[in-house]
């Protein structure tokens, strides 16, 4: 049975499933490899077989089903925000609000994953910029007093030095800002999952990394190493993420976008072969591959 929920059907049938008094119903933002979705949750009181409530001082939780409405390849193309996963989400939970009196619990309609449960809204703080509820970050790199989203925009206006907002369209056209750096200054700041991938792209095929731009991001994933492959019509982007940890390949197709995470038994070598077969030997429009492919 497939976890989505997009309907108020699906989600009454959900909450049949449960057996219990709905009391909260929860929407979260969590996300993995392919993007960010919305987990719904129901807080509910048990009910005895003869179907009379329980007096107890907690409420269960039971997961419902998430709401996902595509991946994070909308980042690229612009898609959004809006996110069309709160829109929904708004509107199921007022609905089950009316049917089941209850309380419906959504504390950002942008994708964070530092709001806290319902449950735990006594370990959380107000973020100074939005007021919203967060439970505070243990990042070195982060701001503890805003949220994730309020720290993008104070940056966004802030004078970042050889920070700019990116031109290059593989970027999109959002308000993130990076600064270029050399290979080796990338080499030099990142550690971790995959960080062996570009000496192997370089021994696969010689020349490469002269082909490669490199950047920092400024406000977003600060730890990862971004660059940009430009030779001809060939062009691609590369990002390698240690916290998830995963490898992001994509170029102007929507379809040439993939993830490989630490699932793979060698991530950086099933990368090489993905850059092999998608980007070289098709290219962004059937193109040839670069002279030192041959």
């Amino acid at each position: 049975m497939s976890q989505n929920i997009d309907s108020f059907f699906t989600l009454i049938q959900r909450i049949k499933a449960v057996n219990g008094l709905p009391q909260v119903l929860e929407a979260l933002w969590d996300g993995d490899s392919n993007g960010w979705y919305l987990v719904l949750n129901l807080y509910y009181k048990r009910r005895t077989w003869w179907f009379k409530e329980i007096i107890q001082p907690y409420f269960s939780k039971a997961r419902l089903g998430i709401i996902s409405c595509g991946g994070d390849i909308r980042l690229f193309s612009d898609t959004v925000p809006p996110w069309p996963e709160a829109t929904l989400a708004k509107e199921l939970g007022q609905l089950a609000k009316d049917k089941y009196d209850l309380e419906f619990y959504f504390p950002s309609e942008e994708p964070d994953d530092d709001c806290p449960a319902w449950d735990q809204q006594h370990l959380a703080i107000a973020c100074a910029d939005c007021s919203k509820l967060i439970i505070p970050t243990d990042s070195p790199y982060l701001p503890k007093d805003i949220c994730y989203n309020c720290h993008l925009n104070r940056s966004s206006t802030a004078d970042c030095g050889e920070a700019a907002p990116i031109t290059h369209h593989l970027f999109g056209t959002g308000h993130y800002k990076y600064k270029e750096e050399s290979y080796a200054q990338a080499q030099a700041r990142y550690s971790g999952f995959s960080e062996d991938l570009f000496s192997r792209l370089e021994g696969n095929f010689p020349g490469f990394i002269s082909n490669l731009r490199f950047f920092q991001s400024q406000d977003y994933q600060l730890e990862d190493m971004w660059a940009i492959y430009e030779d001809a019509a060939i062009q691609f982007g590369i990002q390698l993420d240690p916290d998830t940890p995963v490898i992001v390949l994509w170029n102007a197709n929507p379809e040439n976008h993939i993830e490989i995470g630490d699932w793979s038994e060698d991530a950086s070598g099933d990368a090489i072969r993905f850059i092999e077969e998608e980007f070289f030997a098709k290219g962004p429009s059937q193109s040839l591959p670069p002279a030192w492919w041959y």
